[in-house]
């Protein structure tokens, strides 16, 4: 008998997806659920001794440094400081000593590798509610992102919706010694009116607004860092000389106020009433073409108050004059430097990706800038003159003839 050969049979394919679902599902049991690395946390506030821009401690150091690795985690977010005060004395010391803090932060945040011109900061000034005055002499973060078209947030708004309110009537000065208790100030560099200076309270190098938001006040960021790396150092150079004025307003009004004179009073009217509640027992040396002033036999105790505040006025003029002597160098040095770059302007912009549409804005950020870099040696100048006219003043109030 023959035998027919049996028919073959085909044999559907082995899926190895399945077993390899399998595999991944005893693994993933056997190793635990993943999880992804914790993102960054926002730290807490800084905060600051009293009367000054000093860390109160280690655990102040530690949150800037949280911030930093915050903004190193993504590089499209900012931040903006925001530095408070305490309410102890005048509020215009106090909204530059919250400033003052605020710079110390960035300061710090650029040196752990932040870019500059992603670190905002905004001078609040003094706070009366919201726990201890040791509470209120702080820094806060607020984080925001930055826009695809690299416009910086508007901090007006933020603080809006914080329900932070400033103090509009106050303009920004200079460092103010003596802090939380300081006296109080007003603008000077290219002055303006108080409600624009409050809006404007910050500093170098990247409190600089926006290109577009004019402000007379502050160094304009281009966001091109060929540019604002420039003009980075410009700010600081204001910011000496706004100290240096601050610290001759603080001495004004410690004049007035020991001669019971209101605050906007003159310097004429604090020496003839000092010389009339000293009944004429006052004398002036000059030293190195400064005077000093003191009393004489028969002079009233209350004379030594007065005597004090002047010779403070004086030591304040010479003070300024001395952190303003090479300023003027200085700015003289950046002008050159900036006087190639409105031509250099689209080359830079074009390189960094901008359109020709944004070079209007940056060409007036750069003009402003420029402007305002030449105005600090004129503003140094005015210090000195005041310094000179203030000393032959008192010589001449009190017989000592003319300073020199």
């Amino acid at each position: 008998m023959s035998l027919r050969p049996l028919a073959t049979r085909r044999r559907a394919p082995v899926s190895l997806r399945p077993l390899a679902l399998a595999l991944a599902l005893v693994w993933l049991t056997l190793a635990g659920p993943v999880r992804a690395a914790p993102p960054p946390v926002a730290p807490p506030p800084v905060h600051f001794r009293y009367g000054g821009a000093e860390l109160d401690g280690p655990a102040d150091t530690a949150a800037i440094q949280q911030a930093a690795a915050l903004l190193k985690s993504d590089k499209r977010r900012m931040v903006v400081l925001l530095g408070f005060a305490d309410p102890t004395g005048a509020a215009g010391a106090n909204l530059e000593l919250s400033h003052q803090r605020a710079l110390v932060v960035q300061e710090q945040l650029v040196l752990l590798g932040v870019p500059a011109d992603r670190v905002l900061v905004r001078g609040v000034g003094e706070q009366k509610v919201g726990g201890a005055p040791e509470d209120l002499r702080r820094v806060d973060f607020v984080f925001a992102r930055k826009s695809f078209t690299g416009k910086a947030p508007d901090i007006d708004a933020l603080l809006r919706e914080m329900g932070v309110q400033t103090d509009a009537s106050v303009a920004p000065v200079g460092v103010a010694s003596g802090g939380d208790s300081a006296g109080s100030g007003a603008a000077s560099i290219g002055a303006s009116s108080g409600a624009s200076s409050a809006k404007t309270a910050s500093g170098a190098p990247d409190s600089a607004k926006a290109a577009g938001d004019d402000d007379p006040l502050q160094i304009m960021s281009t966001g091109l860092k060929e540019i604002d790396s420039v003009f980075t150092k410009v700010q600081g150079l204001l910011d000496t000389v706004r100290g240096a004025r601050g610290g001759i307003q603080k001495a004004e009004g410690e004049l007035y106020a020991a001669m019971g004179l209101a605050e906007g009073g003159t310097l004429t009217a604090a020496l003839t009433k000092l010389k009339e509640d000293a009944k004429g027992n006052i004398t002036v040396k000059m030293e190195a073409g400064k005077p000093k002033v003191s009393t004489k036999p028969g002079a009233p105790p209350s004379a030594a108050k007065g005597v004090a505040a002047v010779n403070g006025l004086v030591r304040s003029l010479v003070d300024a004059t001395a952190k303003l002597a090479s300023v003027p160098k200085q700015a003289q040095a950046i002008i050159g430097e900036a006087k190639a770059l409105p031509g250099q302007l689209p080359t830079i912009a074009k390189n960094a990706g901008m359109g020709v549409k944004e070079l209007p804005k940056l060409a007036k950020a750069v003009k402003h800038n420029i402007k305002l870099t030449a105005s600090v040696p004129a503003e140094c100048a005015a210090v000195a003159k005041q310094a000179a006219t203030t000393f032959k003043s008192i010589g001449g109030a009190f017989g000592g003839g003319a300073a020199g």
